[in-house]
């Protein structure tokens, strides 16, 4: 009697391959989505502290606290920033110290926070991301004194999702409301700008109504002249407290910079737009972005939301924005 073999055929074989491959296939993209989902969720916890940490320092202190802090004897040859010669860009300098700074007590980081020398230049420990502004030629500049801090960035600081260009204890993914570009110069509308001190009171739009940190991933795209493709630099933006010329640490919703066309650019949610995506909101979660408002809470906020809506959430005036579109 002829026996007949046990084993699979070739083309069972094939078959079950196939399954298996196109059961991985539906299987990736939900695992993806499941880790992104987990990222996201521990990105908006992260600003959850940084929002209580901000609102805790309000109610020690009665205000909130500086963007960035100008001391005028730091403004010399050496730290002076080169574009310092326009009327708008007089006073500030190469290593200001930013907001993240102020909330170091308020986030059970006292060790670090005494670490800081307030009195001396920030610290930055690589080079510069841009071509032109501070001292682009250095490969670290600032104060000694303000190393250990600078290259000790807490993780709260950094979101999970960011692609990561720079070291993770040095540059965050985190910035403050500062409306308009340049905040670290001048008041501009937002609740963070030099040297500011701004109180509850002051927020004419409510609380619940303003921003107040926002994602600011700190890896930089940029998309060259004549060219439709978006590349990544190998530098980071957005170093931890470190503050100079191109607003690190703060988000804008609009370019009021004169020398960069068209004026009065708004600036969308993930815009690729130039070399905005270094002081508008953006991040590595798909279709939006994570941000607290003054009252703590934090939402996530649609690439594709209105952009009425959105820039209206910037200002701490009462009244409305309407840009021309």
């Amino acid at each position: 009697m002829q026996q007949h073999s046990k084993g699979f055929s070739i083309v069972e074989l094939l078959v079950v391959i196939a399954v298996i491959g196109l059961l991985i296939s539906l299987l990736i993209p939900a695992i993806q989505a499941a880790r992104e989902a987990a990222r996201r969720s521990q990105c908006a916890s992260n600003m959850r502290q940084l929002a209580l940490a901000t609102l805790n320092y309000h109610d020690t202190l009665k205000s909130f606290p500086p963007g960035n802090i100008v001391h005028e004897h730091l403004v010399t040859p050496e730290t002076i920033c080169c574009f310092s010669r326009n009327t708008s860009a007089r006073g500030i300098y190469c290593g200001m110290i930013g907001w993240p700074a102020f909330l170091l007590p308020f986030m059970e980081e006292t060790t670090l926070y005494e670490s800081i020398s307030f009195e001396d230049l920030a610290y930055l420990p690589d080079k510069f991301h841009f071509g032109v502004g501070c001292a682009s030629h250095l490969s670290a500049h600032g104060s000694q004194n303000n190393l250990f801090a600078a290259t000790h960035m807490p993780p709260t600081f950094t979101c999970p999702s960011a692609m990561r260009l720079a070291p993770p204890k040095t540059h965050k993914d985190y910035a403050a409301n500062g409306a308009t570009v340049f905040a670290e110069r001048t008041t501009t509308g937002g609740v963070f700008f030099r040297n500011s001190g701004t109180r509850m009171s002051d927020i004419k739009r409510g609380t619940t109504n303003t921003f107040l940190i926002l994602e600011s991933s700190h890896a930089w795209w940029w998309t060259p002249p004549k060219s439709n493709e978006t590349h990544f630099t190998q530098t980071g933006v957005n170093p931890f407290f470190w503050v100079h010329r191109e607003s690190s640490g703060y988000i804008a919703y609009m370019n009021n910079y004169p020398f960069e066309p068209p004026p009065d650019l708004l600036l969308p949610i993930n815009t690729k737009t130039n070399w905005m995506p270094t002081v508008s909101a953006h991040s590595f979660h798909p279709k939006g972005t994570n941000a607290s408002l003054c009252d703590g809470s934090v939402s996530f906020f649609s690439e594709k939301m209105d952009i009425i809506a959105y820039i209206n959430l910037f200002p701490i005036s009462g009244g409305d924005i309407k840009p021309k579109l």
